[in-house]
């Protein structure tokens, strides 16, 4: 059980690759994309998917937890209506 939880914005470019390495290593069973190839967090990643104006991503963090470890969850918010 965490017992703490904290959220640490993603840090672009520094975080690409272990963003890149959790998203495209889990499956999302109940969205439209279950899998998610790294390619294409990529292309989002360039679109600004994660650091736009108006979005942001954060890792959630167990209270001994990385962003680079299979504890941490990466959350994603938009600012546009629906998001």
């Amino acid at each position: 059980m965490v017992d703490d939880v904290s959220l640490r914005p993603v840090h672009r470019p520094d975080d690409d690759d272990a963003l890149v390495a959790f998203l495209s290593a889990q499956t999302y069973p109940f969205h439209v994309r279950p899998a998610l190839p790294a390619a294409d967090i990529r292309t989002r990643l360039d679109q600004g998917d994660f650091d736009a104006p108006g979005n942001a991503a954060y890792w959630v963090l167990g209270s001994k937890a990385r962003p680079e470890t299979t504890t941490s969850r990466c959350a994603a918010r938009s600012a546009a209506p629906g998001g």
